[in-house]
């Protein structure tokens, strides 16, 4: 049996019924308009009538401020310092020290078509395979 009345009065009757804290969660708005086949801006100006009142929403996690390895403060926008950021390798062919991206780094361990050794150049790279 369907409810009879007018809309409005149908949105305040499922409120009070509802949500006697007079607190709607998330949605629940956009929901209710969907039932009854109102519009949402109606619900929400006859729940703001009653003093009804959406549910904040939790405060997100804080992003965490510094780096991520090693904690020294970084550029806004940044997840790394500038250290930590590029990293101090060996190769392993001519023993040269030589600086690459950490995140390169990272990338070429996580992939399997790269395997054994660490080389600063192609040159070295095609030394090292040809011995």
């Amino acid at each position: 049996m369907a409810p009879t009345g007018t809309k409005k009065e149908l949105i305040r009757k499922t409120l009070e019924e509802t949500y006697p804290r007079q607190v709607v969660p998330s949605g629940g708005f956009a929901a209710l308009a969907r039932t009854i086949g109102a519009s949402r801006a109606l619900v929400s100006s006859v729940a703001s009538e009653l003093g009804y009142t959406p549910a904040t929403q939790r405060a997100r996690r804080p992003n965490p401020s510094g780096c991520k390895h090693c904690g020294r403060e970084t550029e806004p926008g940044k997840r790394m310092c500038a250290q930590c950021a590029v990293l101090t390798l060996t190769c392993d062919c001519c023993g040269r020290a030589f600086k690459r991206p950490r995140d390169r780094v990272m990338e070429r361990e996580r992939d399997p078509r790269y395997h054994g050794g660490i080389y600063c150049s192609r040159r070295c790279y095609f030394r090292r395979n040809d011995q």
